[in-house]
C-alpha cells in the first residue's frame, strides 16, 4: 500500500512524494518525490518528521485544533521540536530505544492522519491530560494541562528511591544515584 507523505528534514527541506516500505523501526525508506518520479532514499536520522496527509493540497486556510478529544487511540502528549513547533496528538507507544514514535492527531478534522516523529528532532515530550468536553460542547478550563504528579520510583539496581513528575516518565527517567534506566 502507497502512503502519501510529506517529509520534513533536519535542515527544513520539504520534499512530497509516497512510499510503500515505511516502518518505524528501520533506519530508511524509498520516496517516490512527487515531482520528479524519481526515488529516493530517506534517512530517518535526517528528518524533523514524516506526516501521513490525506491529500497533498491540504487546507491552506484551515488551522489545527490541538484542544481536541479523541479516545481510543492511546497516551496524549504534548510534543515540543527544536525548531519551536509544537504538536498535540496520542501516541501508543514511546520508547527512548527507538529513533522516532507515531503520534496521532487531536484533530480528527486535520489533514494529518498520523505523523512519525524523529526522537533527534524533540526539544520536550509530555504527556498532557486529556481534554474534556463539557454537556455545552465546549472545552473544560484545564485543557493541554501538563500532567504533573509525584511519582516514586524505586531502583532495581542500587534500591534509592526516585520521586517523578509523571508528565516526564515519557522521557524514561534514570535514577539519580546510578544512573540506570528507572523504567
Amino acid at each position: 500500500m502507497q502512503n502519501k507523505v510529506v517529509v520534513h528534514y533536519l535542515d527544513h527541506k520539504i520534499i512530497k512524494g509516497n512510499t510503500g516500505d515505511f516502518f518505524p523501526h528501520k533506519q530508511h525508506f524509498h520516496l517516490a518525490v512527487n515531482e520528479t518520479n524519481e526515488v529516493i532514499i530517506v534517512e530517518i536520522k535526517d528528518l524533523k518528521a514524516i506526516y501521513f496527509v490525506k491529500s497533498f493540497e491540504g487546507n491552506p486556510d484551515y488551522r489545527e485544533k490541538g484542544n481536541v478529544g479523541r479516545s481510543g487511540v492511546g497516551k496524549r502528549i504534548k510534543v515540543v521540536f527544536k525548531d519551536g513547533e509544537t504538536t498535540f496528538g496520542y501516541t501508543q507507544g514511546f520508547s527512548q530505544d527507538r529513533i522516532g514514535f507515531m503520534v496521532f492527531p487531536a484533530d480528527t478534522e486535520s489533514n494529518n492522519e498520523r505523523i512519525f516523529i524523529n526522537k533527534a528532532a524533540t526539544e520536550d515530550i509530555s504527556m498532557v491530560k486529556d481534554v474534556t468536553v463539557t454537556a455545552s460542547g465546549g472545552d473544560d478550563e484545564k485543557k493541554d494541562s501538563v500532567i504533573d504528579e509525584d511519582v516514586i520510583i524505586s531502583c532495581s539496581s542500587c534500591g534509592v528511591k526516585n520521586r517523578l513528575k509523571t508528565s516526564k516518565i515519557i522521557l524514561k527517567p534514570k535514577c539519580g544515584r546510578c544512573g540506570k534506566a528507572l523504567i
